[in-house]
């Protein structure tokens, strides 16, 4: 503002306006009555836009800051429990047989081991993809934006603001749902791994 003062330039005193408020609406030629009705429309816009949501929240802000971390840190560290268990299971069935050497080792009791861990490897892929699937959801759900505003004018406009309002509350239960999901899967491993050993 003071450098426009300075330079003298006042075909920018528009940018005054742009400075100091986040909306402008200007209307001009237009009936003095027309024009403070459309100002109130726009002043109620404003308002509407101005309503906290899921983007002003501190804990949303850090975890869409966060977004990469939090998803391999879904997808990895779950993998990681999830590896441990299996290990935890298959040295509980290898400590079961009693055995001393592999070759005192029977066929059949071999086939069991050889199956267990089969059976582990396999559940770990799964598991690798089901928290592949969840770290997605909850990236693509931080990544996307709201920035979707009506004017809330007629009933079509705020049948359209509930829609993104229900939006943003799935949203917000999404990205909740899935992380207490993994937590608490990560906690039913380690303590059954904990358990068995």
């Amino acid at each position: 503002m003071l450098n426009i003062v300075i330079l003298g330039k006042l075909e920018e005193v528009d940018k005054i306006d742009q400075e100091i408020c986040p909306i402008v609406a200007r209307v001009d030629f237009i009936n003095s009555m027309l024009g403070d009705e459309l100002l109130y429309i726009v002043e109620l816009w404003q308002k509407g836009l101005l309503a906290p949501d899921l983007e002003q929240h501190k804990v949303y802000k850090i975890l869409k800051k966060y977004k990469i971390i939090i998803a391999y840190a879904i997808n990895y560290i779950s993998l990681f429990v999830v590896v441990w268990c299996v290990i935890k299971v298959i040295g509980n069935d290898i400590i079961k047989l009693d055995i001393e050497t592999l070759g005192a080792m029977s066929i059949d009791t071999f086939g069991r081991l050889l199956h267990s861990i089969v059976y582990g490897i396999v559940f770990c892929i799964a598991a690798y993809k089901i928290f592949q699937v969840i770290a997605n959801i909850v990236f693509t759900t931080l990544r996307s934006n709201s920035d979707n505003h009506t004017f809330d004018i007629t009933n079509g406009d705020k049948v359209i603001r509930q829609k993104i309002e229900q939006g943003i509350k799935r949203k917000k239960s999404k990205i909740v749902g899935n992380i207490i999901f993994t937590f608490m899967f990560n906690i039913v491993c380690s303590v059954l791994a904990n358990y068995i050993s």
